[in-house]
């Protein structure tokens, strides 16, 4: 697992592709249903909204086939896949889009779980990132913040 640490703004960074078009500024990237989820869908990109506004710790970690969830300690968890044409997948912050993490991956479809712990406190934001190999590509809201 690589852990960093990176400032990011507007309450968002990017996982991506790095052949991605990123187009994050549509209002409809950010809909209400998207803010709500904590998680915005576009061609190659997921926006990962965040409670801070200024540094976000981010544990990432490739796995070789869907983990079990772990629902307990987390606040809210969302799961959408990205096709990662390229086979280089990065992590970008907000809004000068800095590559902040790369990592070479086989190309494909590859499902993201995004647990939140910290969203409602002072405290740093720390996101935990799971992705594997995956053709399903349904959206899911494995637990909301309350």
């Amino acid at each position: 697992m690589d852990r960093l640490k990176f400032d990011t703004y507007h309450f968002q960074f990017y996982i991506c592709d790095e052949g991605s078009p990123m187009e994050t500024d549509d209002l409809e990237f950010w809909s209400d249903e998207a803010m709500e989820d904590k998680m915005a869908l576009n061609e190659g990109v997921i926006g990962v909204g965040i409670d801070s506004d200024v540094a976000v710790i981010c544990e990432i970690e490739l796995c070789t086939d869907e983990p079990p969830v772990q629902v307990n300690g987390f606040e809210h968890i969302s799961e959408g896949v990205i096709d990662i044409k390229s086979g280089n997948l990065q992590i970008l912050n907000c809004p000068d889009s800095s590559v902040e993490y790369k990592k070479k991956v086989t190309p494909g479809l590859y499902r993201f779980r995004i647990l939140h712990i910290g969203l409602s406190e002072e405290n740093e934001h720390i996101c935990r990132v799971e992705y594997w190999a995956d053709t399903n590509t349904e959206k899911r809201i494995l637990k909301r913040q309350e």
